[in-house]
């Protein structure tokens, strides 16, 4: 009996891929599944906090992703009526 572990990654989004990458550096068996049968753009942006940047360049896709990334200022928090709750300078923090 093979005792290796082996993994089930369901979906092929952000968090799948990137816990594709991690275990096949560690030499573990995976299999990704994905309902979508084809890639395709969905028009929407992800942010990425600065919590997540060590883990970008652990991958090696730090400065690759700095090319093509665009820095948030800041970001506006709304009540369900639409008034502002509060406005948050993200280019303050030192991370970024």
């Amino acid at each position: 009996m093979d005792d290796k572990p082996r993994v089930m990654i369901v979906g092929a989004g952000l968090g799948g891929l990137t816990m594709a990458i991690l275990l096949e550096r560690a030499g573990i068996e995976y299999h990704v599944f994905e309902r979508s049968q084809t890639v395709r753009a969905l028009g929407s942006a992800t942010g990425l906090g600065f919590n997540i940047m060590p883990l970008m360049e652990q991958l090696g896709l730090l400065e690759d992703l700095k090319k093509i990334s665009k820095v948030i200022e800041h970001t506006t928090i709304f009540k369900e009526n639409m008034e502002v709750m509060k406005e948050v300078k993200l280019k303050d923090n030192k991370a970024l």
